[in-house]
């Protein structure tokens, strides 16, 4: 891993650009500009959106198998990454791989928009179906960043129980909430490697900032709690 000091991978939901307007996909954006250009402390993955959905459909219509669209889905990763790249000012895409073995020591002066296609096809351990969503993958990439964290940005304020948001949860106890934010693969993963989870609005970058910051935010964080023995 190069010596740069990220810390944070955020995953940038699909949910957002798919059911954000303009206006708010721009603001959060530029909030994410300049939250970077403070801390140079996170690199974000983009989720599939509606890229994907339109794999889904050329699979039923042309019966590909799983294999063929799941790396048809991952490279809809990538093209959403160019369209973010749009709206995030200073933005870059960057190889996963190059970010890996890169030799500097400072971060990236641009906002860094990973390209994951290559580096999974190389390096990925998950299963090739639609039961392994985006957020599977990004915390697969995380663990292989070594990432303290990550930060999956949503189009909803976090998980809910009984209508109302749940602030923390353990990850043994996540497990008993109903929820269909996160495949069961991502929690799984995530947990194995103490990665802690957190869960942000997407519409509301303040929250954003405060979560990255390790402050008290608007949203769910999921923890490892040490003293569970399994």
């Amino acid at each position: 891993m190069t010596g740069a000091k990220y810390q944070t991978l955020i995953k940038f939901g699909g949910s957002i650009t798919e059911k954000g307007t303009l206006s708010q996909i721009m603001v959060l954006g530029e909030s994410l500009s300049k939250l970077y250009q403070k801390e140079q402390s996170f690199l974000i993955v983009p989720g599939g959106g509606a890229f994907a959905e339109t794999i889904r459909q050329l699979q039923k219509k042309y019966q590909l198998t799983n294999e063929t669209a799941h790396w048809m889905a991952i490279l809809a990763m990538d093209q959403h990454g160019f369209l973010l790249k749009q709206v995030i000012p200073n933005a870059k895409i960057i190889a996963t791989e190059e970010l890996i073995t890169r030799r500097v020591q400072a971060p990236l002066t641009e906002v860094p928009i990973l390209s994951i296609y290559a580096f999974l096809k190389k390096f990925s351990k998950l299963e090739h179906s639609w039961k392994v969503t985006s957020d599977a993958l990004s915390v697969e990439i995380a663990i292989s960043l070594k990432m303290s964290q990550i930060i999956f940005l949503k189009d909803v304020d976090g998980l809910l129980q009984q209508g109302k948001l749940v602030k923390r949860v353990s990850f043994e106890n996540v497990k008993t909430l109903k929820h269909t934010l996160f495949d069961q693969k991502a929690i799984e993963l995530a947990e194995q490697h103490y990665l802690p989870i957190k869960i942000v609005n997407g519409f509301y970058p303040e929250r954003l900032e405060k979560a990255l910051a390790n402050k008290t935010f608007i949203g769910t964080e999921i923890y490892y709690n040490k003293n569970h023995k399994t």
